[in-house]
């Protein structure tokens, strides 16, 4: 399967590598970035809807923050939209 069009540009692959000590990134991008769930992830579905909206750099694919972040500073309308997809 072929990788995400966005792997290089999107926050999610590329953040902070401290991240990527925790087994259950990797696992995320090898699912979601890599695999089968691509087409499952809230963070290209909310950059694709109606001329993107502003995915949050702290979003994982499920939609859930990175570990340690949180959603308070995410904008409304990702929030929203983001309810309405899952």
């Amino acid at each position: 399967m072929k990788e995400c069009t966005k792997i290089n540009t999107c926050p999610f692959p590329n953040c902070d590598k401290s991240y990527h000590l925790l087994t259950s990134i990797d696992h995320f991008i090898e699912d979601y970035c890599n695999g089968e769930k691509k087409d499952d992830c809230i963070r290209l579905k909310l950059e694709g809807h109606n001329g993107g909206i502003h995915v949050p750099s702290n979003m994982m694919p499920d939609g859930l923050p990175l570990p340690g972040t949180h959603r308070r500073d995410w904008d409304e309308v990702a929030l929203e939209f983001k309810k309405h997809i899952e």
